[in-house]
Formats: C-alpha cells, structure tokens, sequence
C-alpha cells in the first residue's frame, strides 16, 4: 500500500467535501479493506477450525463482505452462528459545527453574490428586449420612410432579418432558462468559512451548485450552465450582427 498517495497535503489540495477528494478517500477505503480482509480471514478461520474441534459443524454462509458460519447438525436447524464484517469508511470533509456568526457571513456574501450575478442576467433578457423590439420598430417604420404602403416591396435583406430575429429569440430563451435555473439553486447549502468554499470551486464559476450534490448530478448541471451562458452571448453577437446589417440595408 502507497501510503503517500494519501498524504495530508495532498488531501488538502483536493479541499473539503470536493467529488475529488471523496474519490482520493474512497481509493484509501478500498486499499485499507484489501489489505486487511485477508488477515481477518485467516483469523477467522482459525478460531472455527478449533470450534469444529470442539464438535461444531459450522457451515458457511458467507456472502460479500461478510464472514459467517453456522452449525447444521441437523438440517434446517442452526445452533451456533459465528460472523464477521469488516467495515472500512474514509473521507475527507468538514465534519464539525459551524458557529451561526459565520453561517450568517457566509449567507450574505453568497446572497450579495447571487444578487449581482442575477441583474447581470436581467441587465442581458432587457438589452436582448430591447433590440428585438427596435428592429421590429425599423420594420413597420421602412415603408414609412421610403414612402411606400407595401412592407413587402420596400424592405430588402429579409434572410438576414429573419435569422437575425430567431438568434435573438434562442438567446433570450437560454437567458430565461438560466435566469430559472439560478432561482432554483440560489441556496448553495455551503456554510463554512470563505476560503473553503473558494477552495471547494477551485476558480470555477459559482454557477449554482452544493458540495452535497452527487458528482454525477454536479457534472451534467455545471457543464449544461456554462454551455448555455457561452452559447447565449454568441447567438446574441450573431443576432445583433444580422439585424444590424438589415438596418444598414434599409435605412440607406
């Protein structure tokens, strides 16, 4: 058994309550379990070798995990019943009470955060607004400016107007699906001390995740957040882009 792999520096690089130090721990479990599994067998086995000695005939019954025999001098009928389980657990996390001043620090800063990080949201669903109806405002005023009653024969650079209106539609719909997806986990049911929490997201984006989350649930969550709000800038430009050229094509 590599004993180093499990040193305190290393565990403390992974940080408290991380999928990765979880992982480190549950690598020691199994170790630890594999090494002492076959020496408590050996015991074991011993001790029922001198009970058969004794006039025990003592069957096993073992199962995964778990060492057991039972005597079955006559069948169906069991007199004595040894077992033996071994149970190895490790982890590495925050496993004290934490006082209510610093839960309540925590608490605001989280909530001073999240506040932040939703009108920075808010700011982009109103500017998005904002230019879907402004081009849709330069459509009904283009026949009026070229003096013409048909919209139809007046507006030119229609393909870009419609793909221009579709990307700003599907980027203000990523807006709102964030915007309700930040509601749903505003709590990061984090109350420990700053630098943990900051060393728990190791420099990534606190989306809106808890460490009590499974890795599974945290994986698939931060992945489709962050390649929402990538994608949703970018359908934005492109929207922008294209309703921009419209206006140049029809404001000349």
């Amino acid at each position: 058994m590599n004993v180093e792999k499990y040193s305190k520096d290393r565990f403390a690089d992974l940080g408290l309550n991380t999928p990765a130090g979880r992982r480190l721990a549950e690598e020691l479990r199994v170790e630890v379990y594999n090494l002492i599994q076959p020496a408590v067998s050996t015991a074991f086995s011993d001790v029922i070798e001198q009970l058969r000695t004794q006039g025990h005939n003592l069957c096993d019954h073992s199962s995964a995990g778990n060492i057991s025999f039972r005597d079955e001098a006559i069948k169906d009928q069991c007199g004595l019943r040894l077992g033996c389980e071994v149970v190895i657990s490790a982890g590495y996390g925050h496993d004290s009470e934490v006082s209510q001043t610093i839960k309540d620090s925590v608490s605001q800063k989280l909530q001073k955060t999240w506040k932040l990080y939703i009108d920075a949201v808010h700011r982009f669903i109103t500017l998005n607004t904002s230019v879907i109806v402004g081009v849709a405002a330069v459509v009904s005023f283009v026949p009026t400016l070229h003096k013409a009653g048909d919209a139809t024969k007046t507006i030119t650079s229609r393909l870009p107007l419609f793909w221009g209106l579709v990307l700003l539609l599907v980027c203000l719909l990523c807006l709102v699906i964030v915007r309700i997806w930040v509601q749903q986990f505003m709590d990061y049911e984090v109350m420990q001390p700053r630098e943990d929490v900051d060393k728990y997201f190791q420099g990534r984006i606190h989306y809106s995740q808890s460490y009590r989350l499974s890795e599974r649930s945290y994986r698939w969550q931060y992945y489709t957040v962050r390649g929402i709000t990538i994608f949703a800038p970018l359908s934005f430009l492109a929207g922008l882009s294209l309703s921009l050229f419209f206006l140049y094509q029809n404001l000349q």
